[in-house]
């Protein structure tokens, strides 16, 4: 790839595209075999993921929901088993059950079914169609985050590619490589990266947990910082928008103070070091081999003591 921003890439090329990523960094973090691993066998996608990108879709791209999902319909029979695929002579009812989802594949190629399956509770377990209408409701219907993703005001789900010149790396010289990032959002309106997040839990004491534990006060330097290596301008901030996965849907927004920031480029730029380090000698270790003492943080001892 080369550097640019690219609006035309969809999220599975732009996942197996070459460059390291925040994503990258974060398995680095660690472990370099780790990022091995995946980087060799990526993961499958697993339920949460579908419904995170689907509401993606749905806010920031709403024109393009419709060409990118379905809704299962609610009255449909059973998907017909392996057995009755299989069966010498199906019975009438898995030849209705075949013919039918047949058909329904046939017209909807290429489409991902969203569930309109509710749990024992609809209220509190909607199905993941409803629940993703939910969200979406709950973010336009919030003063600042429907303007903060506005999609008329903004760029969505652009991938950005850079040759990271990060020049803060101390008495070494950098070492080029291939970097990307795919912001959801960034508002040009008020020239602002928006990060759309979803959570169990989007209040400030639960959120500022979420953002230590997935490494988010990574994301933000990671992001505004490629963005200015590959296009020269730098965004004002870098800003969350957490909605929550269950009644209220809740909606916090949030950004890093100087402190964090400062405390993610440091991390960023460490985990960066340690990714050249690999590409240089090609060793990528996993774990130490030698004994450690562990060490406990004191509000982990003092969980502890009674």
């Amino acid at each position: 790839m080369k550097p640019g921003i690219y609006s035309d890439i969809d999220n599975a090329a732009y996942h197996s595209s070459n460059g390291i990523s925040k994503s990258g960094l974060d398995l680095i973090a660690q472990s370099p075999e780790h990022y091995q691993t995946v980087k060799k066998h990526p993961k499958p996608s697993i339920p949460a993921w579908v419904v995170g990108t689907a509401l993606h879709t749905i806010i920031l791209e709403p024109d393009e929901f419709d060409n990118r999902y379905v809704m299962e319909p609610p009255s449909a029979p059973p998907r017909p088993t392996a057995a009755q695929l299989n069966a010498a002579k199906p019975t009438a009812l898995a030849l209705e059950r075949i013919a039918y989802w047949e058909q329904w594949d046939a017209e909807n190629e290429g489409k991902i079914m969203l569930s309109t399956k509710p749990g024992e509770d609809p209220f509190w377990k909607p199905s993941d169609w409803c629940m993703i209408h939910r969200m979406r409701d709950s973010i336009l219907m919030h003063e600042t985050a429907s303007i903060l993703l506005d999609p008329s005001q903004g760029k969505a789900e652009q991938s950005i590619y850079w040759i990271d010149k990060d020049d803060d790396y101390g008495s070494r010289e950098p070492t080029y490589r291939l970097a990307k990032a795919r912001p959801d959002f960034i508002n040009l309106a008020h020239n602002l990266m928006v990060d759309l997040k979803t959570t169990a839990d989007a209040s400030y004491t639960e959120f500022r947990r979420s953002v230590s534990k997935w490494r988010y006060f990574v994301q933000d330097p990671w992001y505004t910082s490629g963005y200015y290596q590959a296009t020269g301008k730098a965004v004002q901030d870098f800003v969350f928008a957490a909605v929550e996965k269950q009644p209220p849907y809740g909606v916090g927004i949030y950004k890093l103070g100087q402190q964090e920031k400062r405390a993610g480029r440091a991390l960023m730029l460490k985990n960066l070091d340690t990714y050249h380090e690999c590409l240089t000698t090609g060793v990528w270790p996993a774990y130490p081999s030698d004994i450690r003492d562990l060490e406990l943080s004191p509000w982990q001892l003092a969980g502890n003591i009674s």
